[in-house]
């Protein structure tokens, strides 16, 4: 199939704060600029306002606490939000020639609207699984999750995997994140492809500042211990202010008011509420000279085993990488994120204290030696979202 001149429908779960999907929101546009023809449909949970050059369709779910209570047992009984999805969808797109649906979810929303689309238009069906329940040992990922909806969180994710798993068998290709889920996925349908996340190249790059401070940022959300456990990062802190080796030392945490909360007691449990800085998120496009002005970019995760998570591979990850700085992973996957980041030389993946502490003391003694700047020499061409839209549209082509 020649894509050009084709209509690409792109489903996807909701655009939210900080990120927006960036994934869907990338290639979609990468799409427009080459000249295809791509309309865009989503749930709706908040404004959006970052530029698109493509149309947006989103349509309202009821989320009051009482109705959305009623609304999560008819979705665990009878799929209704997913119906509820694929109706407004089919409806808005029935006088409308359609030659390929991608549908992208970090759970299992909208897989069914996608497949009720493409069955419609008699299109080609890509589904992008981002995330799946399998790779967490809880049910983390069921979004919203309340004290109503914990009695039912494990038969909701039992349902939600059968009838994600009715549908990606369907697929003509499924595309994923990271190697461990390509693994896994492959196992339903071996038509499963791996398309890394990345970072955008005219938002992050390498552009270093001078800082009187030597300072590490953190960006982004934190979830839980479980999902990204910074303990090896207060125990190598700790360690550090107590001999007084970087006397600049600073910390600048940009995250919401709940997760501030979260590092405050980490910060003081380990008397280190001194080197903190809290600040709110700020616009996309101030992040990549926040990141160039530190020294040091923080990315937080935690083991990847049968308690915690797998194939995590988060977007700040690449993020840093475009910058080219100096990325402290803790504590390191021991798998997908911190095989790539060997592969990369991006920085350290720090399985204990010991190997963040270094790393820190590291990156000082280069901040100082350069005046306040610190640059990492990564490998990151391979990661920017150009290469890999380019992949997505490889994958078309094969229809």
């Amino acid at each position: 199939m020649n894509l050009q001149n084709k209509n690409i429908v792109i489903l996807t779960d909701p655009f939210g704060k900080p990120l927006y999907v960036p994934r869907m929101r990338f290639l979609a546009d990468f799409l427009t600029q080459k000249g295809y023809n791509v309309e865009v449909f989503s749930e709706y949970i908040e404004p959006i306002n970052f530029q698109h050059s493509y149309p947006i369709t989103t349509y309202k779910f009821n989320t009051s606490k009482l109705s959305w209570a009623l609304n999560s047992l008819l979705t665990l009984l009878f799929d209704y939000k997913n119906k509820w999805f694929a109706q407004k969808v089919c409806k808005a797109c029935e006088n409308k020639q359609i030659d390929i649906v991608l549908v992208s979810t970090s759970y299992t929303f909208p897989l069914y609207a996608g497949q009720q689309l493409a069955k419609q238009h008699n299109a080609r069906l890509i589904t992008d699984l981002r995330d799946i329940a399998e790779q967490s040992a809880d049910n983390q990922l069921i979004s919203h999750q309340q004290w109503y909806l914990k009695p039912i969180a494990n038969l909701y994710r039992r349902f939600n995997i059968k009838r994600r798993n009715k549908i990606i068998k369907t697929a003509d290709a499924i595309t994923t994140i990271s190697p461990w889920h390509q693994e896994f996925l492959k196992k339903i349908n071996l038509h499963t492809y791996l398309i890394y996340n990345g970072y955008d190249e005219k938002e992050f790059f390498p552009d270093p500042q001078q800082n009187k401070q030597f300072s590490i940022i953190y960006t982004g959300k934190i979830y839980s211990n479980t999902t990204r456990n910074p303990q090896l990062l207060f125990e190598a802190l700790a360690e550090i202010m107590q001999t007084n080796d970087i006397p600049q030392l600073e910390i600048n945490w940009y995250v919401d008011k709940k997760e501030q909360t979260i590092i405050k007691q980490w910060a003081e449990h380990y008397n280190l509420n001194n080197i903190m800085n809290y600040h709110d998120y700020v616009p996309r496009n101030e992040i990549n000279q926040l990141i160039n002005q530190a020294a040091i970019v923080l990315v937080l995760s935690n083991i990847a085993d049968n308690q915690h998570q797998h194939g995590i591979m988060t977007t700040k990850f690449y993020e840093a990488l475009g910058a080219k700085r100096p990325i402290l992973l803790v504590r390191s996957d021991e798998e997908c994120l911190e095989k790539i980041m060997i592969e990369t030389n991006a920085g350290c993946a720090a399985r204990n204290s010991q190997q963040a502490k270094q790393f820190i003391t590291q990156i000082y003694k280069e901040w100082k030696t350069n005046n306040g700047i610190t640059l990492q020499n990564n490998q990151s061409e391979n990661f920017n979202r150009t290469v890999q839209s380019e992949k997505f549209i490889n994958i078309f082509n094969q229809f």
